[in-house]
């Protein structure tokens, strides 16, 4: 069996950097542009520096370009930015649950997000934390579980305060087995030991 858990978090990249000048330089040239999927060590823009040496900004790691606001000839004082990126390892995302929900959320357990922002709207993640502190506000109480998301194509820029739901496709089915378990290892044996004298009972332990 399935079920739904909904809620509202924020989407925010694993790995994110912004990349400045480390001293006074003129851009001489932009090789991207934001939205750009580039890999480990690709030259992002050339700088020339005060003393005529060339710099080159490099991405960090595999990224998406979210954005470059420079073009070639601009001057550019210690610590303006040259370009913001954004890592294609993925996100994650703190969901708010409620108190009926929260017993069926395990780490690792495997689940469906939908995204309102992501056009197929559904992503695949795992839950990677679980808060058992839990939040009131009288009348119910929320508790915060953050889930790690697999990156998607084309949601550069859209990792802030994105809506999400959360499609539980294992945790039910858990507790089902476990309740079936619970019985068959527990109730069992206690139904037929109520069936006996106390002192048979004993002995069949």
């Amino acid at each position: 069996m399935d079920t739904t858990i909904s809620g509202s978090g924020t989407l925010t990249p694993l790995s994110q950097d912004t990349l400045t000048a480390a001293g006074p330089v003129t851009l001489t040239g932009v090789n991207c542009a934001a939205g750009d999927t580039v890999g480990s060590g690709t030259v992002l823009a050339t700088a020339e520096d005060a003393a005529g040496e060339t710099v080159e900004y490099t991405a960090p790691y595999d990224c998406v370009v979210l954005e470059i606001p420079v073009a070639a000839g601009d001057e550019l004082a210690a610590g303006e930015e040259v370009a913001m990126v954004m890592g294609t390892d993925g996100f994650t995302m703190g969901i708010a649950v409620d108190e009926q929900d929260i017993a069926l959320i395990q780490v690792g357990q495997e689940a469906a997000f939908t995204i309102d922002a992501v056009e197929d709207g559904e992503v695949t993640g795992a839950i990677s934390q679980v808060s058992y502190n839990g939040s009131s506000n009288g009348s119910a109480t929320a508790y915060q579980i953050t889930a790690q998301i697999d990156y998607v194509e084309g949601v550069y820029g859209l990792f802030s305060g994105t809506a999400a739901s959360l499609d539980w496709t294992t945790a039910l089915a858990a507790v089902l087995f476990c309740a079936v378990i619970g019985v068959a290892f527990g109730g069992y044996p206690a139904a037929k030991a109520s069936r006996l004298q106390p002192i048979e009972a004993l002995h069949t332990l």
